[in-house]
């Protein structure tokens, strides 16, 4: 039968290699805190704490299984949203040349930015705050989420609100995800398309693009136009009325006068038509410009649950419970051996001290020991 090997066994011999006593009494302090390992011993262990192991798994799968049956089903409601807007020329060109990153360039009607609005605060706090009206079975509901998580504090709301919905972008085709999870199908989809409800008023009201400015900027420079204009005209009228023989005078002045004054309205009329035509343009661009939310699903209502998933739950719950009470019983088992060898009394010295430095502790912990014993005869074991 083969001997275990012990830090004694490693040390090297005093008399052969002139190691000092000094240094062989430490290899052999260090072997006292070996720990005597056998497989077929710690499997004879298992099979004897046998009892411990499955009240203690039953107990905690008894317990999760209490839990989860307590806690409510959840359903969960889904939207997908088509991407819009295109690429711009620089990450085509990237993209040609192969330097194009995660981060991609979008134009500014791009779907891509729909993730980050649905996410914002603005976004947030209004679809906490509407009220929903939905039943379930033959009850009929008209409550916010506020309501419904029983919360007025507007920091933990936005978090509460954030921690149902699920929003994400697919990275190859660009499809974007609304999903919201409350424990009524009806009131899932209600936030849903909320949600979706929220991010069309944004688009339509409060998102700003390159054609709404420059319809902007030409409207105030037709403004502008339209004043010079008619100034031009007005200063032209009253030459006019001081010259009146201006159309038979023959003087040079006044006819110098009057075709710098002619030609001044028809630059100023020409400015203002070009600028007419090109506002009704933008104007057109504006409606075409507006990023409209294409829906791909439309919410839907679930009829299955998403959750919890009670039997997986408890299996593995019970998988944790029994890796827990193994390690327990190896854990008891080391520590019996380290404090029922030579370091006994050193392990009493040292309960000792801390029994007297923490006399409170030792009273509460003493305490809780014996009620676990008391209500759980297999920890008598």
């Amino acid at each position: 039968m083969s001997r275990k090997m012990t830090f004694k066994d490693l040390a090297p011999k005093t008399a052969d290699t002139g190691v000092s006593s000094t240094d062989s009494h430490d290899y052999q302090s260090a072997s006292r805190y070996q720990f005597d390992v056998n497989i077929f011993e710690l499997a004879r262990l298992l099979v004897s704490r046998r009892r411990f192991i499955l009240g203690m798994t039953l107990s905690i799968m008894v317990i999760a299984a209490v839990y989860l049956f307590l806690q409510p089903n959840r359903y969960t409601s889904t939207a997908v949203i088509l991407p819009s807007g295109s690429a711009t020329n620089l990450s085509a060109l990237e993209n040609l040349v192969g330097l194009s990153g995660d981060v991609k360039n979008y134009d500014e009607n791009s779907s891509s930015m729909y993730p980050v609005i649905l996410n914002s605060n603005l976004v947030i706090d209004s679809v906490a705050n509407s009220m929903y009206t939905f039943r379930d079975g033959d009850e009929r509901y008209t409550i916010t989420l506020a309501d419904y998580f029983g919360i007025d504090n507007p920091d933990r709301l936005r978090r509460a609100v954030r921690s149902i919905t699920a929003i994400s972008a697919d990275q190859r085709t660009g499809e974007i995800y609304v999903g919201v999870e409350t424990e009524y199908p009806e009131l899932s989809r209600a936030v849903v398309t909320n949600y979706l409800n929220r991010l069309e008023d944004f688009n339509l009201h409060k998102r700003r693009s390159q054609a709404g400015d420059n319809e902007k900027y030409l409207a105030r420079q037709l403004v502008t136009a339209k004043e010079e204009l008619q100034k031009a005209e007005d200063d032209l009228e009253a030459f006019q009325k001081i010259n009146l023989d201006w159309a038979v005078s023959g003087s040079p002045e006044v006819l110098k006068e009057l075709g710098r004054l002619q030609r001044e309205v028809d630059v100023k009329s020409a400015t203002y038509a070009m600028l007419a035509r090109e506002h009704e343009m933008a104007k057109l661009d504006v409606q075409k410009d507006i990023p409209i939310v294409r829906l791909l699903d439309p919410p839907s209502l679930p009829t299955m649950k998403s959750g919890p998933f009670r039997r997986n739950l408890i299996l593995l719950s019970g998988i944790v419970a029994i890796m827990l009470a193994v390690m327990i019983v190896f854990i008891r088992h080391f520590i019996r051996q380290l404090t029922s060898g030579p370091e006994k009394d050193d392990y009493e010295t040292l309960r000792d001290d801390v029994v007297q430095s923490f006399p409170r502790t030792h009273r509460l912990v003493n305490r809780i020991r014996t009620t676990l014993v008391e209500r759980t005869p297999l920890l008598k074991k």
